[in-house]
């Protein structure tokens, strides 16, 4: 009984630290832009988390800001530090993907301007999520 324990604890163990070592194979796509107006003006994101790894990873949003255009070139959409998941942390399978939704806000003034870049596909998201393995936390870009 002791040794089955024992090995399962071990296999537990291995699976999450190569995952640890997979982490920078996560892939964060934004798949839809949608822009939300009224008083308080937020740009809408879905996101496709896809974990190659061999254990399941918890991911946030922990810097995600949406840009005009080129992030070298481009202007700033969204309000920094701003992104959030309404959802709450999202859990993606060993080998499987999910879904995430991130909300930001929208710079004063850029409603017009976010709504142009969403229309003609200049939309584009870059950042940050922060993703744990097991114990282990770290930073994937998008």
């Amino acid at each position: 009984m002791l040794i089955a324990v024992s090995a399962a604890a071990f296999v537990a163990t291995a699976s999450a630290q190569l995952a640890w070592h997979e982490r920078d194979a996560i892939g964060i796509d934004a798949t839809e832009y949608r822009l939300d107006g009224g008083d308080n003006p937020t740009v809408t994101v879905t996101m496709t988390v896809s974990n190659p790894t061999t254990a399941a990873v918890t991911v946030r949003p922990s810097a995600v800001i949406v840009y005009d255009g080129r992030v070298s070139e481009a202007t700033e959409l969204t309000v920094p530090r701003t992104a959030r998941a309404p959802n709450g942390d999202r859990t993606v399978p060993a080998g499987g993907t999910a879904t995430v939704t991130v909300v930001a806000d929208i710079e004063s003034g850029m409603v017009d301007r976010t709504a142009a870049a969403i229309e003609s596909g200049d939309a584009l998201v870059s950042g940050t999520f922060s993703v744990t393995i097991g114990e282990r936390s770290a930073s994937v870009d998008v």
